[in-house]
C-alpha cells in the first residue's frame, strides 16, 4: 500500500522541497497551495514534483456568496470549531489589516467556501499523513482542526524552545511526556543544565534570525523594483483586498517612518536601569500581531487587560517588570497610548527592549507570561512561572498553567518561595534531547529568504524552475536529512 501525503504549501515553498524529496514510488503526493499569484505561476508550470492532485486555495473563494447558515452551524457541531473565535482573531480581517475593511457578509462567505472545500479535499485525497508547517492564520489552524477530528496523522516542522533543534509534532506548541521513566538518561547538575540551557539559547538563535531578517538595503531595493515592474496581480487573493502597488508602497513608507518616530518617542517611556534590590515578577509582551496568541490564545489578546490583573494580584511589596519584545520593532512599536497606559500604574515597570534577559531571570521571583519561552528558562534560573495559555513545557513543575484569572492572586503568592525539583527539568531536557533534531529552522528560513524573497521584503516575486533545481540541489542534505525524520514519526 502507498502512502497518501497531503502537502500544505505556503508562499515561502519550504514544504515544496520536502515534498520533492518525498517521491518515490512508495507515496502518493497531493498538495494544497496557499500562495500568491507569482507562486501559483510558477507551481502551475513546474515539473519538479509531481503531484496526484493539487488545489489552489484562493481560487476556490470568491468575494461574496449567497451564506448558508445552516451549513456553517453544522459544521460547527461536526468539527468542535467557533468560527467566529477563529474570524475574529483573523490579523486580515482585523484593525491589523490597514488595506482593507471586510463586511460580514465576505467573512462568512469566506469561511463557508473554505470549509466546503477542506472537506473536498479530504474527502477526494483522503490522506494517510498531512505534513504542514504550524498554521499562522485562520485557515489553516481550521485545516488543521479538521484534520485531527478525522484522525489524520499530521506532521508540523517547528520550534522546540531549545535554538538549532526542531521538534516534529502534530500538535501546536504542545507535546506530551509518557508517564512511564522506564527510558534512561543522564543526571545533570544545575551548572550542566544552565550550560546546556545556553547552549541551546532560543532568544538569541531568534535574534539572529530578526537582526538578519528584513534587513539587507540592496535586498529592499531589488524587491521595490521588482514589485513595481514584475509582481502579478493579486485581485482574487483575498489577503490582498484593498492593495495597490501605490497604496503598498506609501504604506511601507510610512511603517518605516512610523517605526523611527514612535522609537523616538519611546524611548522616554522605557527604562533602561532598575533598582537591583527591587523584589519583582517578570511579565514579557507578546509580539502582536503573531499566532502565538491570535491561534493558540484566542481569548488573550488583551495584553494590557492581563498587566492591570497582574499589577492588582502581586503581593504589596513587589513590583511588576513588564519588557518590550525586540520584535516589534519591525511592527513598528505599539502605539504610544498602551506604553502611557502601562505607566499610570503605580507598581509597574516599562522596560526597553534591549534589557538584558539573562538579568531579568537571575533577580526575579518569578516569571508570567502568556506562552514565552522566559517561562521554560525561569526554571533553569532555579525560579517558577505561571503560564496563562498551553505551552509546550507545561510539563515542568515549576510550571504553573492558569485557567482562572480569579485565582492569580492566590496562585503568585502560593509560588513565590517555590523550590525548583532540577531533578524534574533534567528529565524534560533529555526528553526534548531525545525527541527533537538537530535542524536550524530559523537559520534554513533566512537562507530561502535570502535566495527567493529579497531577504523577506517581498513575497509575491517570479520564480524560475532552474533556479528552484539548483536551490533543491545545494540543500539536499538538509532535505533529505528532513524527509527521514518525518518518516520516523509515521
Amino acid at each position: 500500500m502507498k502512502n497518501k501525503i497531503l502537502f500544505w504549501i505556503f508562499t515561502d515553498l519550504f514544504y515544496f522541497g520536502i515534498a520533492n524529496y518525498f517521491q518515490n514510488s512508495e507515496n502518493d503526493l497531493y498538495a494544497v497551495f496557499d500562495v500568491t499569484a507569482s507562486s501559483k505561476e510558477f507551481l502551475k508550470n513546474q515539473k519538479i514534483v509531481k503531484f496526484k492532485n493539487e488545489w489552489y486555495y484562493h481560487d476556490e473563494l470568491d468575494r461574496n456568496i449567497e451564506v448558508d447558515m445552516d451549513y456553517l452551524r453544522k459544521f460547527e457541531k461536526k468539527y468542535d470549531v467557533n468560527l467566529w473565535l477563529l474570524a475574529s482573531n483573523e490579523r486580515i480581517f482585523s484593525e491589523f489589516n490597514v488595506f482593507y475593511k471586510f463586511s460580514k457578509n465576505e467573512i462568512l462567505s469566506i469561511l463557508e467556501q473554505e470549509c466546503k472545500l477542506f472537506e473536498k479535499i479530504l474527502d477526494e485525497s483522503m490522506p494517510d499523513y498531512i505534513i504542514m508547517p504550524a498554521p499562522n492564520f485562520h485557515h489553516d489552524y481550521l485545516f488543521h482542526k479538521m484534520c485531527k477530528i478525522k484522525k489524520i496523522k499530521i506532521l508540523i516542522l517547528n520550534y522546540s524552545r531549545f535554538g538549532k533543534k526542531s521538534i516534529i509534532t502534530s500538535d501546536l506548541d504542545k507535546i506530551v511526556i509518557p508517564q512511564s521513566k522506564n527510558y534512561s538518561y543522564p543526571s545533570r547538575t544545575q551548572q550542566e543544565l544552565f550550560a546546556y540551557l545556553k547552549n541551546y539559547d532560543y532568544s538569541k538563535n531568534n535574534r539572529e534570525f530578526a537582526s538578519h531578517f528584513m534587513h539587507s538595503k540592496i535586498s529592499l531595493i531589488k524587491a521595490v523594483i521588482h514589485y513595481i515592474f514584475f509582481s502579478n496581480n493579486n485581485n482574487n487573493v483575498y489577503t490582498y483586498y484593498g492593495r495597490s502597488k501605490i497604496k503598498v508602497l506609501f504604506k511601507t513608507g510610512f511603517l518605516t517612518l512610523k517605526e523611527k518616530y514612535h522609537g523616538k518617542i519611546l524611548q522616554k517611556y522605557f527604562v533602561k536601569k532598575t533598582d537591583e534590590k527591587s523584589k519583582f515578577i517578570y511579565f514579557p509582551l507578546q509580539v502582536e500581531p503573531e499566532n502565538t496568541i491570535l491561534l493558540n490564545s484566542p481569548f488573550l489578546t488583551n495584553q494590557l487587560e492581563i498587566i492591570k490583573n497582574i499589577s492588582k494580584s502581586i503581593p504589596i511589596d513587589y513590583e511588576l517588570y513588564v519588557k518590550e519584545h525586540p520584535v516589534m520593532l519591525t511592527r513598528g512599536w505599539r502605539d504610544p497610548s498602551f506604553y502611557k497606559e502601562i505607566l499610570k500604574l503605580q507598581n509597574v515597570q516599562l522596560l526597553h527592549p534591549s534589557f538584558n534577559n539573562e538579568k531579568l531571570l537571575q533577580n526575579c521571583s518569578a516569571v508570567i507570561t502568556i506562552s514565552s519561552t522566559a517561562g521554560m528558562e525561569a526554571a533553569f534560573y532555579g525560579k517558577p512561572s505561571i503560564v496563562l495559555s498551553d505551552v509546550l513545557y507545561s510539563t515542568l513543575s515549576s510550571v504553573h498553567r492558569l485557567y482562572d484569572m480569579d485565582l492569580l492572586p492566590e496562585t503568585i503568592s502560593s509560588i513565590l518561595d517555590e523550590k525548583i525539583d532540577f531533578s524534574n527539568v533534567n528529565e524534560f531536557v533529555n526528553f526534548i534531547d531525545t525527541n527533537t533534531i538537530n535542524f536550524d529552522l530559523f537559520g534554513f528560513l533566512s537562507q530561502l529568504t535570502d535566495s527567493f524573497f529579497y531577504n523577506g521584503f517581498l513575497q509575491d516575486v517570479t520564480i524560475s524552475e532552474q533556479k528552484m533545481l539548483s536551490f533543491l540541489e545545494q540543500h539536499k542534505q538538509e532535505f533529505e536529512f528532513l524527509v527521514s525524520e518525518h518518516i520516523k514519526n509515521f
